[in-house]
């Protein structure tokens, strides 16, 4: 007797109540599958999937990702370690795919630096100390004269006393 296919929403309840679920996920997704691939193999509906996995195992995601990020920085310098040189009928020979390879180098790089941004991302520090200061002048009874200070700091971060001003 052949059983009939319960459709896409069963199975992916099916899916949702598997406890290896997360695990194979996780596998899948460091091996450099997208969740859509993942849902698609297994017949289950892309969008419904795919905020399932970001909403309940979103930190699993990140660290997928990241696991991925590191096998996609090790491919770049594997191409980029590549010579796939041509020899030319004088003798001397290049490389015709540079501009490809480049590409491909630089493109793993980017894609690094977005899924584990403290490994491989660009890191910009950010120091900004202020102290407003301002000057009242007590001299004239009555009148209030407030006289805004422009303080200057210095590249290591010193910011001047008062009496400096």
């Amino acid at each position: 007797m052949v059983e009939s296919d319960p459709g896409p929403v069963a199975r992916f309840e099916v899916v949702k109540a598997a406890a290896e679920t997360v695990s194979v996920v996780f596998q899948r997704l460091a091996d450099g599958e997208t969740l859509g691939e993942i849902a698609k193999a297994w017949g289950v509906p892309r969008g419904r999937f795919t905020e399932w996995v970001m909403e309940h195992h979103g930190e699993m995601y990140d660290s997928a990702l990241k696991v991925n990020a590191d096998r996609i920085a090790h491919e770049a310098l594997a191409i980029s370690d590549e010579q796939q040189e041509v020899e030319k009928k004088d003798g001397t020979t290049y490389d015709p795919d540079v501009g490809r390879d480049k590409l491909r180098v630089d493109t793993r790089l980017k894609l690094a630096g977005k899924w584990d941004r403290a490994r491989y991302g660009e890191h910009v520090q950010h120091q900004v100390g202020v102290r407003a200061v301002l000057r009242v002048d007590f001299s004239r009874p009555g009148e209030r004269v407030v006289e805004p200070v422009v303080v200057e700091i210095s590249e290591s971060g010193k910011i001047p006393a008062l009496g400096e001003i």
